[in-house]
């Protein structure tokens, strides 16, 4: 069983995972074995990555759902469009702090290292306490840092993050906030698994600079009409840019 294959086909893990598939086909080849099964599990899969899989298992059966890339329905999403005047950290502070007074555990999504550093400084500021989750947290401090954002007592109801904490993490998390806008639909698909996750209620809000607003406007628009996330292109995107420029 290969769980998130699209990471896995996507991000150059190839060579690797043929390391360890091509004994098992060696052996399937034989006539007196029983062969073996391979699963494969993904929750977004992109035409390309899809190619990819077809070419390392032909004749593979697809099964899907019909939520392939939409938004999940118990999840509200909230788009908060910076001219590039305000202050996007405060802005970041009047969305979270309502949130954490209802009692709510709050995941703040950074494109960067640096991103992710400078609102964990800025909140700390506030006297808001955080616990970090990115590639230079140590693997056993991630793993602390994680117990305590979990923690029934509230100590650290939020969790400030890179992508690497997009997936593959079973947390309770009431709100989504996206303090960088992602750079392509299916990372945005990911963030927002985190929350309204096993049919509970959960909040997505983004906070979208100019440079991004074409970008989450096709997102949003996806969103209303329940629309696939994944046929938004960046050659799609690209073109809305072109457009808006004339």
């Amino acid at each position: 069983v290969l769980d998130e294959a699209d990471t896995m086909f996507d991000r150059g893990f190839g060579p690797d995972i043929r390391k360890f598939l091509q004994p098992l086909k060696n052996r399937a080849s034989k006539p007196d074995d029983v062969g073996f099964q391979t699963v494969l599990v993904t929750a977004t899969m992109t035409k390309a990555v899809e190619k990819l899989v077809e070419q390392e298992f032909q004749g593979i059966a697809h099964v899907r759902t019909s939520s392939l890339h939409k938004k999940i329905a118990s999840a509200r999403h909230d788009f908060i469009k910076l001219s590039g005047s305000e202050n996007k950290l405060e802005a970041l502070l009047q969305v979270l702090e309502p949130s954490l007074s209802r009692g709510n555990r709050v995941m703040v999504f950074c494109n960067t290292l640096n991103s992710s550093r400078a609102v964990d400084h800025f909140l700390n500021e506030n006297q808001i306490s955080t616990v970090n989750y990115h590639g230079e947290v140590p693997a056993e401090q991630r793993v602390e840092n994680l117990g305590r954002f979990k923690s029934d007592d509230g100590d650290c109801p939020t969790l400030v993050c890179t992508d690497l904490a997009a997936r593959g993490l079973d947390l309770d998390v009431d709100h989504v906030i996206m303090f960088d806008f992602p750079l392509n639909s299916i990372d945005y698909l990911h963030r927002t698994g985190r929350t309204a996750r096993m049919g509970a209620k959960g909040k997505v809000t983004s906070l979208v600079a100019k440079k991004d607003w074409v970008l989450a406007s096709c997102i949003e628009e996806a969103l209303e009409k329940n629309q696939s996330l994944e046929s938004i292109s960046v050659e799609r995107v690209k073109s809305e840019v072109a457009r808006s420029n004339i």
